[in-house]
């Protein structure tokens, strides 16, 4: 059953955004992010936000770490297409085969 672990394994959560919690929101992002972490494993994949800034998009990669249950598990692109490219390796960090 080893090649088959992900389904002996907790739950898996792929997350995908494109934006940035809103100010009023990050006590309950703290909250329901950890949370989602103690009960699976968590795959944050995410695109820049369209006329996002450069520092608009640092935030967003930040946030991703902060949803993503390691470093290897977040994946953050420039565009949905570009994230497309990208849903082999997101497949292979959520159920390792």
């Amino acid at each position: 059953m080893a090649s088959h672990d992900c389904l002996i394994s907790p739950q898996v959560v792929v997350v995908v955004t494109d934006g940035i919690k809103d100010v009023n929101d990050a006590p309950k992002f703290r909250v329901f992010s950890t949370a989602l972490k103690a009960v699976s494993h968590v795959v944050a994949a995410g695109v820049a936000g369209n006329g996002y800034t450069a520092v608009q998009r640092r935030l967003q990669r930040a946030e991703l770490g902060q949803i993503a249950s390691s470093p290897r598990d977040r994946f953050f692109e420039a565009s949905f297409d570009d994230l497309r490219n990208h849903v082999a390796p997101i497949a292979r960090r959520a159920c390792p085969l």
